[in-house]
C-alpha cells in the first residue's frame, strides 16, 4: 500500500501538530522553569504509548496518524525531559499496569517488525490505548475536582479530529488512535469545564450575597 500524501493529508496533519505543540507549550515552560512538577510515571508512559502508537501506524502507511503520534510522543517527551530532576516520582498501582500493558504492546511491536505479519498491528494499537486510558485517570479525577484547564485539551480534540478527517477510514489503524484521543480528551475538556462553571457560579453567587448584605 502507497502511504497516502495527499494535499490535504498534510495539511491537516500540519495543523494538527501546530495545536499539539501549543496544547504543551506553555505547560512545557511552566515545567522547564520549575514552576511545576510533572508527574513523571504518567508523562514516560504517554511518550512510550503515543510513540509505540506512531510507529505502529506508520508500519501501516499511514502518514497522518503517524505524524500525530510522533508529535505527541515528541512533545510528552518535552515534559520528561525537562522535569526529570524535579518532577513526581511517585508510582501508584494504576501506574504500575500502565507500565504492564505498556511493556506487552512494545513486546507486540517488536516481534511484529523482527516477524511480519506474525502480530496484528491493531493487537499493538490497542495495547497502547489501554496503556493511555491507564495513565489518563487522574488527568479524569484532577478534572472532576477543577484542577485542570479546559484548553489543553480542546486542543488535542481538534488536532485529532483533523487527523481523523484526512485519514483514510478503509485502514482502521490511520482513525483508531486520532478517535480515542479525540473523545478521551474531549472528555476531559467537558469534565475540566463543568467543574470550572460550578465553581464560577458559586463564586458569583457568594459575591451577589454579599453585595446584598452590604446593602
Amino acid at each position: 500500500m502507497i502511504i497516502n500524501n495527499d494535499i490535504f493529508g498534510e495539511i491537516a496533519s500540519i495543523i494538527s501538530s501546530v495545536f499539539i505543540v501549543s496544547a504543551n507549550l506553555e505547560y512545557i515552560l511552566k515545567v522547564r522553569n520549575k514552576e511545576v512538577a510533572p508527574r513523571l510515571a504518567s508523562w514516560s508512559i504517554w511518550t512510550v504509548a503515543t510513540l509505540v502508537g506512531a510507529i505502529s501506524t506508520a508500519l501501516d502507511h499511514q502518514l497522518p496518524a503517524t505524524i500525530f503520534g510522533i508529535i505527541l510522543a515528541v512533545t510528552n517527551g518535552t515534559v520528561v525531559f525537562f522535569g526529570w530532576r524535579d518532577g513526581d516520582r511517585k508510582l501508584t498501582r494504576l501506574d504500575y499496569f500502565a507500565i504492564l500493558i505498556g511493556t506487552l504492546g512494545i513486546i507486540l511491536l517488536s516481534s511484529a517488525i523482527v516477524f511480519p505479519g506474525s502480530i496484528p498491528l491493531i493487537a499493538v494499537v490497542i495495547s497502547t490505548i489501554v496503556t493511555d486510558v491507564i495513565a489518563f485517570i487522574p488527568t479524569y479525577i484532577n478534572a472532576l475536582k477543577g484542577n485542570e484547564l479546559p484548553g489543553p485539551y480542546v486542543k488535542y480534540a481538534i488536532a485529532s479530529a483533523l487527523i481523523i478527517c484526512a485519514a483514510n477510514f478503509s485502514e482502521i489503524l490511520g482513525i483508531i488512535y486520532p478517535f480515542y484521543i479525540f473523545f478521551s480528551c474531549s472528555f476531559a475538556a467537558w469534565l475540566s469545564m463543568r467543574k470550572q462553571n460550578q465553581l464560577f457560579s458559586k463564586k458569583l453567587g457568594r459575591s451577589r450575597f454579599v453585595r446584598r448584605l452590604k446593602r
